[in-house]
């Protein structure tokens, strides 16, 4: 990071540093005031969520609060962090900001979304939280999009042209991160759960958990689909030797990604299980408890069918992505079919009936299932990347730049 940089640079991250603990204090304000919960109430008319949300809060305070004053003092400090900060957006540049501003707009659509069902009020009273979870997002993603125009700036580009390379290493550790972001979050919210045993506030947390649907992770797996389908849309329009002669594979696999992802949001696959299950009651027929979720009768053969039908596709595709071809389509469907399979038979054997009386190692189960697809995707999107790169060679996406 050159000293030129973070000279122009150290104001915009000291207004940074600054706003977070405002923004943590008007939080914990707000956790006060909004309506309280006396069917719940424990001390001070506050029940035991709300007070671990205000102890939780009080102690990012103190921690925002503390290095802000470090920050301030110490000029040492303040160089290292700008040259870090600097360092980090150089390298990874605009998709950081867009990264932030995907995963920020899929949170902040969920929560206002979920306002319309009847659990609003319970939402209402975790507001605080997610008004300053989603500031903090934007905040750090306006503040990456000026400390980069900021430094392009400083260098005084001159060219008219900027050539948008794209590093499939980096898109695939953003994309690993927010999936990591979500399964922490998941993951502390059924820990404060079981420590708040407050059953209103667990039918709520439904919107962070893997176990249930259209919700964050939801979002976020349709939003990795979707990302699938376009860029399988940049290798259909490339003039290269495989996509002329697999276009028709190319075309049937946008449209399949595109219809999971729809599937994703909405969840026709499990619309399926009832009708299925009744189907087979009629005939007699007693299904194992590993087909209770029974969609995936017909999911296997569509996957032995699919397998079958593009082998000379998958074997045919450069030498350099065949591997991260196949082991995202394991991956993802161990996840999806496997791991499916073994939570239907948990369910079986737990008797379970409803949302509150999942056990621990169904959730695990499906957490790790939604995970597996997941990271599935983000390898497939890897190789779709790597794929693009060595048919585009990285020349032919391009931007204007500043005069």
């Amino acid at each position: 990071m050159h000293q030129m940089h973070q000279k122009s640079t150290s104001k915009i991250t000291q207004v940074y540093v600054s706003l977070l603990p405002t923004v943590a204090l008007i939080s914990l304000l707000l956790l006060f005031i909004i309506p309280k919960d006396p069917k719940n109430a424990w001390l001070l008319n506050l029940s035991k969520s709300r007070w671990i949300m205000i102890v939780g809060t009080l102690t990012i305070l103190m921690g925002l609060s503390v290095f802000a004053v470090k920050f301030w003092q110490s000029k040492e400090l303040r160089s290292k962090i700008d040259a870090m900060v600097g360092d980090f957006l150089s390298e990874f540049g605009w998709i950081i900001p867009t990264t932030l501003f995907i995963f920020g707009g899929i949170f902040m659509g969920t929560f206002f979304g979920l306002f319309f069902t009847p659990y609003s009020a319970m939402l209402l009273r975790a507001s605080p939280l997610v008004f300053f979870a989603i500031f903090a997002i934007f905040q750090s993603g306006i503040f990456a999009i000026i400390y980069l125009r900021r430094i392009r700036f400083d260098e005084k580009y001159s060219t008219t042209e900027i050539t948008l390379h794209i590093n499939p290493r980096k898109v695939a550790l953003i994309l690993v991160i927010i999936v990591g972001i979500l399964v922490s979050l998941s993951w502390s919210i059924f820990l404060f759960e079981f420590m708040a045993q407050d059953q209103d506030f667990t039918l709520n947390a439904r919107i962070f958990h893997f176990d249930h649907e259209q919700n964050f992770p939801t979002f976020a797996t349709t939003i990795y689909l979707i990302f699938t389908v376009g860029l399988i849309s940049v290798i259909i329009h490339t003039h290269s030797t495989h996509s002329k002669k697999y276009k028709k594979h190319w075309i049937i696999l946008a449209l399949g990604f595109a219809y999971i992802s729809l599937d994703e949001f909405v969840g026709l696959h499990e619309k399926l299980i009832i009708p299925l299950q009744n189907l087979f009651q009629d005939k007699s027929l007693n299904l194992p408890a590993y087909f209770h979720f029974a969609w995936v009768i017909i999911g296997i053969p569509i996957v032995f069918v699919f397998a079958i039908s593009y082998f000379r596709f998958y074997w045919n595709l450069p030498s350099k992505v065949k591997p991260a071809f196949a082991l995202a389509f394991i991956i993802y469907i161990s996840g999806a079919l496997v791991f499916e399979m073994f939570g239907s038979y948990l369910h079986v054997k737990h008797h379970i009936s409803g949302y509150i009386s999942r056990p621990p190692l169904t959730i695990l189960t499906t957490t790790i299932e939604e995970v597996l697809e997941l990271i599935g995707l983000i390898i497939l999107i890897y190789g779709l990347l790597e794929y693009i790169q060595k048919q585009l060679k990285g020349e032919t996406i391009k931007i204007l730049g500043p005069n």
